[in-house]
């Protein structure tokens, strides 16, 4: 079952484990004062700041406070910067970090809200000129309280490192807790096995049926975004899953990259199939950021006959997103693809008893899924499985993280 229309669109915390705690800062109890004042650069910075943190903003134009809160029995410092002229907002912890050993793993965690959206940004880096970076995370982070853990491998630097943390434009940001361990590949291995709690889905992809074609957040390779070359469109042929399949008929080798995915499970190996129909040579891979982790050739001919394509992988450690790498040329149906923990493909099943499929209207560049600004800002969506008697609840996010929900959808028999 599958219901078709159009929307209008705009466009963890950790157990411990026997590891070296470096920086375990609880920014809610703040009692340092301070007060630095320069009229010529016009520099004005007050407040409060914990044990083990100094201000770092005296090359900088600006006027901040630092005030520390308690709300709903949540202590956190908040930040905030009234005006900025040259720079930005840092602070940083005032002992050298530790020279890490190579191989080892670096895990920071901090829990922090940013309902003013300004950049926020947290690092690593050289204390002395040049301030070579060896870490940063740097976004808008979310306007709600949440707790966010990065983790990284060590690699040799000959220079002493700090550890920083800075608003980037004016706003306020705030902050309550900031941790930085070092541990060895055997204690974030055990680290992970205190935390992994298992969802008990076992189709990992959002997304796992193509009832309208090319998905939003698919990525056809830009050489291969001519549609005289490349041809992706959803089809009245029915797949395993029961929904209309994915087509792709093209008459050059192409390259095309389906949406990311998370894996959880980074002990366990996984595998990965599709089911697939047609006349096609080419290659499917798995790909961590940038690196390869399996790949299986494809070589269908034309038959009525539907054949799972199947790949086994091990996670890497650090990997941040996965995603799966169509390659080749010729015609080929897709349908019912699967990501799950283990080594064999098992029965598909969809991770939730439906999905939203959703895709750029039909156009000269909707292959590309570009929409321009003369264009009215539509988009398509399939609701596909069992959703009887549902409803729909959108929200469109722009760029700037600004959040509207729009009026729930209904969801019929049909």
């Amino acid at each position: 079952m599958y219901f078709v229309g159009i929307l209008t669109f705009v466009c963890i915390i950790s157990m411990s484990v026997n590891a070296k705690m470096i920086v375990d800062t609880d920014f809610g109890n703040a009692t340092q004062e301070v007060n630095i004042e320069n009229e010529q650069k016009d520099l004005q910075i007050k407040g409060k700041l914990p044990d083990g943190w100094a201000d770092n903003s005296n090359w900088a134009s600006l006027h901040a406070e630092y005030t520390p809160l308690d709300e709903n029995g949540t202590k956190f410092l908040r930040i905030n910067v009234k005006k900025l002229t040259l720079g930005w907002c840092q602070l940083a912890y005032d002992q050298p970090l530790p020279r890490p050993i190579e191989g080892n793993y670096y895990k920071l965690s901090l829990k922090l809200r940013n309902p003013s959206r300004a950049s926020v940004a947290i690092a690593i880096r050289a204390i002395s000129e040049p301030y070579e970076y060896v870490i940063i995370e740097k976004g808008s982070f979310s306007k709600y309280w949440q707790e966010y853990t990065f983790k990284y491998q060590t690699k040799p630097f000959d220079r002493q490192l700090g550890l920083y943390f800075a608003i980037i434009g004016e706003g306020f940001c705030d902050i309550a807790k900031i941790s930085l361990q070092e541990l060895t590949k055997d204690e974030l291995i055990r680290d992970f096995q205190l935390n992994y709690k298992d969802s008990k889905i076992k189709n990992i992809l959002r997304i796992s049926r193509f009832p309208l074609g090319l998905q939003s957040g698919w990525s056809l390779d830009r050489d291969n975004s001519d549609t005289d070359d490349v041809i992706i469109s959803e089809d009245e042929k029915i797949g395993i899953s029961g929904a209309p399949s994915l087509k792709i008929k093209s008459e050059t080798e192409m390259s095309l990259w389906i949406t990311a995915f998370k894996i959880e499970d980074i002990i366990s190996p996984h595998t990965a199939s599709v089911y697939a129909q047609g006349d096609w040579n080419g290659r499917i891979t798995v790909a961590c950021d940038k690196n390869h982790l399996a790949s299986e050739r494809i070589a269908l001919k034309s038959d009525d006959k539907w054949q799972r394509i199947k790949l086994t992988f091990s996670p890497n450690i650090l990997g941040k997103a996965y995603a799966i790498k169509l390659e080749g040329k010729g015609t080929i149906w897709l349908d019912a693809m699967q990501v799950e923990s283990g080594n064999e493909a098992t029965e598909y099943e969809s991770s939730l008893p439906c999905e939203v499929s959703l895709a750029c209207p039909k156009s000269e560049t909707s292959i590309a899924l570009v929409q321009f600004d003369d264009e009215k800002p539509l988009i398509r969506y399939c609701v596909s499985g069992n959703a009887e008697n549902s409803k729909l609840k959108v929200k469109i996010v722009n760029v700037y993280g600004e959040e509207k929900w729009i009026d729930d959808i209904p969801i019929g028999k049909g």
